[in-house]
Parts: C-alpha cells; sequence; structure tokens
C-alpha cells in the first residue's frame, strides 16, 4: 500500500514541477493521469486496475494462432476447422481477444459442399487483420528485448531528461532518419530505446546520450520549433544548453 501511495505523492510533486509557462496541457495531463491510476489502485485496496490486468499473448496461443493461420493458408477457401489440431475452446479464447474470427453456419455449409463427401465441420476460423498483424509484431518485439539500459551509463554521456511530449518528438526524429539529410547517429535510437523513468510513471524520460546525440536532440526539437511548437526548443535550450544554430 505504501508503494502506492508513494505512487500519488511522485506523481503530484511531479505535476507540481511542471506547472507553469513552460509545461504544456499534454505533459500536465499525462502526470495527472499516473496520479489517478495510483489513486484507483488505493481505491482498489491495492490490486491491479483492470487495464494492468491486460497482458501479452500466452505462448499456447501463439502456437494455436500459427496453426490456425497455416491450416488456413492450405485451405482452397482460406478457412481453418477442427482439423487443424486446434480446439474450439482455443480458437474461441483468440476470437474473443479479436485475432481471429469463426465462420456461420452458412460457411460452415460452404467449406462442407467444396469438398464432397466431406463431413460438416464443427467449426471453422480464419485470422483477422489484427491476428496476421500480432503474427508479424510478435516476433520482431520478442527479438527485440524488453527496453532495459546498461548497468553503466555509456562512457562520455550525459544525462538529459525529457518531458513526454519532447520524447515523442525524438522519437518520431529517430523514425524518419533514414528520410532526413541531416539523420541522428545510431546511438541516439538505443538511447530512446533505452530510457527510463527516474520517478517510475511517464512524467520524465531520461537519456544518456554523447555530445553528439545530444546535438541531434537539439535539431529535432529545432525542426518541432518550425513545424509546430518552440517550447520544447527553448526549455532544452534553457536547462541543457543544447540549441541547435543553422549554419
Amino acid at each position: 500500500m505504501r508503494f502506492v501511495v508513494a505512487g500519488v505523492v511522485d506523481g503530484l510533486l511531479a505535476l507540481s514541477e511542471l506547472g507553469g509557462a513552460n509545461s504544456s496541457v499534454e505533459d500536465q495531463g499525462s502526470v495527472m493521469a499516473d496520479c489517478c491510476a495510483a489513486q484507483q489502485r488505493l481505491r482498489n485496496d491495492g490490486q491491479p486496475t483492470e487495464e494492468e490486468r491486460v497482458g501479452g499473448i500466452q505462448d499456447d496461443q501463439v502456437r494455436a494462432l500459427a496453426a490456425l493461420h497455416e491450416a488456413q493458408q492450405k485451405s482452397t477457401l482460406g478457412w481453418a476447422t477442427d482439423e487443424s489440431g486446434i480446439t474450439f475452446a482455443a480458437a474461441d479464447q483468440l476470437r474473443r481477444q479479436d485475432l481471429v474470427e469463426t465462420a456461420d453456419g452458412d460457411t460452415l455449409s460452404r467449406l462442407a459442399s467444396a469438398q464432397p463427401g466431406s463431413a460438416l465441420p464443427q467449426w471453422a476460423a480464419r485470422l483477422t487483420r489484427t491476428g496476421l498483424d500480432t503474427l508479424v509484431y510478435l516476433p520482431l518485439r520478442r527479438a527485440h528485448g524488453p527496453a532495459t539500459p546498461p548497468a553503466v551509463p555509456r562512457d562520455g554521456t550525459r544525462e538529459v531528461i525529457l518531458l513526454p511530449s519532447e520524447m515523442d518528438i525524438v522519437r518520431l526524429y529517430v523514425q524518419v532518419g533514414d528520410q532526413l539529410l541531416q539523420p541522428p547517429p545510431s546511438g541516439l535510437a538505443e538511447a530512446v530505446r533505452t530510457a527510463q523513468c527516474p520517478s517510475g510513471t511517464t512524467s520524465r524520460w531520461a537519456l544518456h546520450v554523447t555530445a553528439e546525440e545530444a546535438e541531434h536532440i537539439a535539431y529535432s526539437v529545432y525542426l518541432e520549433s518550425i513545424a509546430h511548437s518552440a517550447r520544447p526548443h527553448n526549455r532544452i535550450a534553457r536547462e541543457y544548453k543544447l540549441q541547435h544554430r543553422p549554419r
């Protein structure tokens, strides 16, 4: 219980620090959301909220999803049936997660008539677009691993603390880097991946970056100042003496 109370206090302190002319509505709203979540946990006597109970797909569900996809690909009509070796309970569980859709009676009849002499399938299912996307995304996400920082920051790095809206800017800059004439160094992408929230909330992001990478953070918020708002550029220039100067 005391950890939840600490979460509320940390959130309120962060919110007070964010107040004033240099904070955006989005940043304050992010912190307030953390406070509300912590308060909800207090009301639930420390039990996880419904949102927090949402977890990753289990390994047996991944195997069932992959097996259904394989059977679906082999089927001339694009449906996996009870002959796939997957139980209906497993397929229905995937359906409830919007990963597969199940066939109605008319579709089952059509599947049976497409193969004369075969029995009417007990059930049939095929992957939804979300299910197909999951098969693409999941192995990449698992191979990528959790975003854990190195035990010791890299030599020659400094810590830069970003607000959530500023972190979004740097992420976007890294994402479109290969399209830019002044792309970020590869180390910045790794710094973004391993960034952590010092207080355990989403009110701050701590990056450990080299001087070159810090310059590109400055460049990212400079681009933001042209495209949308100068607030992130001004704050980072003021607090970290990081400012991109056009040549």
